[in-house]
C-alpha cells in the first residue's frame, strides 16, 4: 500500500517527501455525508510509529485528537466524516454492539468505543459550523454564515507514544517519516488527490497561526467552555 500511495502521489505531481508533521489544508464533510474528505497517510520507515491526528476549525481551534497506530511501512486512511459522525470505532469487532453513546449503561458483550464520544462530537460539529447549541436541539439557531458543512483542517505528527499523542501540547518526534494525500468527495465524485505538505512549510504558514491562545465558539458548549 506504501508503495501505492507514492506512485499515485507522483503521478498527481505531488510531493512524496517524507516529513514530521503533516498538514491536511482541508476537509469538507456534512451531516448526509454527500461531501467528505478522505485522509490517507503510510508511515514510510522500518519502525512503528504513533502519529497524533488532530482535526482544526477553520477558526484555527484545536478541536480533537487522537493516537494512530502505524506498523512499518502501513498506509491508513480515515474518512473525517466517518470519524465526525461516530462511525469510526476504536477496537470494535464484528457482532458485537459499539459499548455505549455516553447516554446509557455498555453491553455486557460490547466491543469498543467511538473515537470521538456523542457528547464531544455534538460540540465538534457545533463549532465547526459556527452553529449555536447541538444538533439534537430542535431550536439550534446558527451565528454565522460561513459555510453550512463541517470544514477545517487536519495535523499528523509523529508522536513519541500513545500517551504524547492525546496531548495537542506535546512535542513533535524529530522523524521525518510521512507522507500523505487526501481526496475529496462531493455528490458521489471524487475529485483527485491533493497532497499534504509539511506542517513548516510556506503552503502550510497560510493556514497555520498561532491558536492555542484563541477561544473557541462560545455558542457552543460543555468541554469547550
Amino acid at each position: 500500500m506504501h508503495n501505492l500511495l507514492v506512485t499515485a502521489l507522483l503521478a498527481a505531481g505531488l510531493s512524496a517527501a517524507p516529513t514530521r508533521s503533516l498538514l491536511m489544508r482541508r476537509f469538507d464533510v456534512s451531516p448526509d455525508q454527500k461531501y467528505d474528505t478522505i485522509a490517507t497517510v503510510t508511515n514510510t520507515s522500518d519502525a512503528p510509529r504513533v502519529v497524533r491526528l488532530t482535526l482544526w476549525s477553520d477558526h484555527d481551534v484545536a478541536l480533537f485528537w487522537m493516537p494512530l497506530t502505524f506498523a512499518a511501512k502501513e498506509t491508513k486512511s480515515i474518512g473525517i466524516g466517518k470519524l465526525l459522525l461516530g462511525h469510526y470505532v476504536i477496537g470494535g469487532e464484528a457482532g458485537h454492539p459499539l459499548c455505549g453513546s455516553g447516554l446509557e449503561p455498555p453491553a455486557p458483550d460490547c466491543r469498543g468505543w467511538a473515537a470521538i464520544p456523542w457528547m464531544l462530537a455534538q460540540d465538534v460539529r457545533c463549532l465547526l459550523i459556527g452553529g449555536h447549541g447541538t444538533e439534537h436541539i430542535a431550536f439550534r439557531q446558527p451565528v454565522s454564515e460561513r459555510h453550512a458543512r463541517w470544514i477545517g483542517y487536519a495535523t499528523f505528527d509523529v508522536a513519541k507514544d500513545e500517551t504524547s499523542a492525546i496531548s495537542p501540547d506535546r512535542p513533535i518526534e524529530p522523524a521525518d517519516v510521512l507522507i500523505g494525500s487526501f481526496e475529496q468527495h462531493v455528490n458521489g465524485e471524487v475529485r483527485p488527490p491533493d497532497a499534504m505538505v509539511p506542517r513548516d512549510s510556506m503552503p502550510a504558514k497560510g493556514i497555520l497561526r498561532k491558536t492555542r491562545e484563541r477561544l473557541p465558539d462560545v455558542q457552543c458548549h460543555t468541554i469547550y467552555q
